[in-house]
C-alpha cells in the first residue's frame, strides 16, 4: 500500500484496504447464514471458491515492488510458523475436549520455538517478524492495540450467531441480515477514517473509535431479553463505526512509524497482528461455546475488555517519551511522528 500511495495519501489508502478486509470479515456470516438457508452447509465452503477465483485473477495487477538483497530465510519462516502453528493449535486442541496435558505440550513446544526465534531474529539484518519495528514503543503499542480489536471484533462476530440462534430464537437468515449493519457502517466509515489520519492524529482518532466500540460492546451484551431485529442492527452498526474509525489510523501509525526499506515488514507486521487476532478470537469463542457460556452476554464482554486494552494502547500514546522518538530514531521515523 505504501507504495501505491503517496505519503500523503497513505491514510486514505489504509482505509480502503481496512474496508475490505473489515468487511469481508463482517460479511462472512452474513453470507453463510444466506448460504444455509437455502442450501446445505457444504455450499458454505462451495461459495468462497468464486470469491478465491477472482482475488487470484486480480492479483495479476499488482505492482511490481523492489526485490529485497539477499535470500529467503528458509529456516527462519519455518520457525515463525511453527511457532505460531503450535500455540494456536495447542488452545485448538484445549478447547475441543484433548488431553490437557497434550494440549500444554504443545503450547510449551511452541514457545520454546518462539523464544528460539525471536532470540535468533535480533541478530538478523531485516528479520522475518519485525523484532526491529516492535523495539520502537509507538509501533509495540499499535500492533497490541489491534491485535486486541482484531481479537474483540471476531470474537463478537464469531460468537453472535450462536447468541442470536440459540438465544433469541432468529433463522439463519435473520441472523445474517442482522449482523449486516456491522460491514456496511464499516465501509462508510473506515474510508473516512483514513482520510482524516492523514490530518489528524491518529491516535486522537483511535481513542474516540475505541470508545464507540467499548460503548457499542457493553450496548450489545445488554440486549432487551427478546430483541427485534432494528435492537440488533442498530448496536452493530455503531460497533462496526467504532472499528472503522480505530483500525485504518492504527494500521497507518504502524506502517508510517518505520523506515521507507522497512515498509515492507510493516505491512506484513500489520497482516500478522490481524490474522493471529482473528484466529485467537475464533479460539476464545470456541473455549467459551465448550465451556457453555458461548451463547450468551460473556463473549460481548470478553470483547469488551479486549477492547478496552486497545483503548489503553492508544492512550499510552500520549506519554512524550512514545510521542517524540530518540535522537537515532528520529530520521527513520519522522514521517509519522503527528500520528502520535
Amino acid at each position: 500500500i505504501r507504495s501505491v500511495y503517496p505519503a500523503k495519501q497513505l491514510g486514505r489508502g489504509l482505509g480502503i484496504n481496512s474496508v475490505v478486509v473489515s468487511s469481508s470479515a463482517a460479511l462472512a456470516p452474513t453470507i453463510g447464514g444466506l448460504v444455509l438457508a437455502i442450501a446445505p452447509w457444504p455450499w458454505v465452503f462451495a461459495s468462497a471458491v468464486p470469491f478465491a477465483a477472482i482475488s487470484l485473477f486480480l492479483g495479476r495487477a499488482l505492482p511490481e515492488t523492489p526485490v529485497a538483497k539477499g535470500g529467503f530465510d528458509v529456516f527462519g519462516a519455518v520457525l515463525c510458523a511453527s511457532m505460531f502453528g503450535l500455540v494456536i493449535g495447542g488452545a485448538e486442541s484445549a478447547v475441543h475436549g484433548d488431553s490437557p496435558v497434550v494440549s500444554a505440550a504443545i503450547v510449551l513446544t511452541g514457545a520454546g520455538i518462539g523464544w528460539f526465534f525471536v532470540r535468533r531474529e535480533r541478530g538478523e539484518a531485516k528479520p522475518i517478524l519485525p523484532i526491529d519495528l516492535l523495539a520502537r514503543p509507538v509501533v509495540a503499542l499499535s500492533a497490541i492495540g489491534a491485535f486486541t480489536a482484531f481479537t474483540a471484533s471476531m470474537t463478537l462476530l464469531l460468537s453472535t450467531p450462536f447468541r442470536l440462534t440459540h438465544t433469541y430464537g432468529f433463522t439463519a437468515a435473520e441472523v445474517g441480515a442482522a449482523i449486516a449493519p456491522w460491514p456496511l457502517t464499516n465501509m462508510i466509515v473506515a474510508p473516512l477514517a483514513g482520510w482524516l489520519s492523514d490530518r489528524y492524529p491518529a491516535g486522537l482518532l483511535g481513542r474516540i473509535g475505541m470508545a464507540v466500540s467499548i460503548a457499542a460492546l457493553i450496548l450489545i451484551a445488554t440486549m432487551p431479553p427478546d430483541p427485534s431485529y432494528f435492537d440488533v442492527a442498530w448496536r452493530m452498526a455503531l460497533c462496526g463505526s467504532g472499528f472503522g474509525l480505530f483500525l485504518p489510523p492504527n494500521a497507518r501509525l504502524i506502517i508510517g512509524s518505520a523506515p521507507r526499506e522497512r515498509a515492507a515488514a510493516a505491512g506484513g507486521l500489520v497482516s500478522t497482528v490481524r490474522l493471529v487476532g482473528q484466529t485467537t478470537g475464533a479460539t476464545v469463542v470456541a473455549g467459551l461455546l465448550a465451556a457453555g457460556v458461548g451463547a450468551g452476554q460473556v463473549p460481548a464482554l470478553v470483547a469488551v475488555g479486549l477492547a478496552l486494552i486497545a483503548g489503553l494502547c492508544s492512550l499510552a500514546r500520549l506519554r512524550p517519551a512514545i510521542r517524540n522518538p530518540a535522537p537515532a530514531e528520529a530520521e527513520d521515523a519522522q514521517p509519522a511522528q503527528h500520528l502520535n
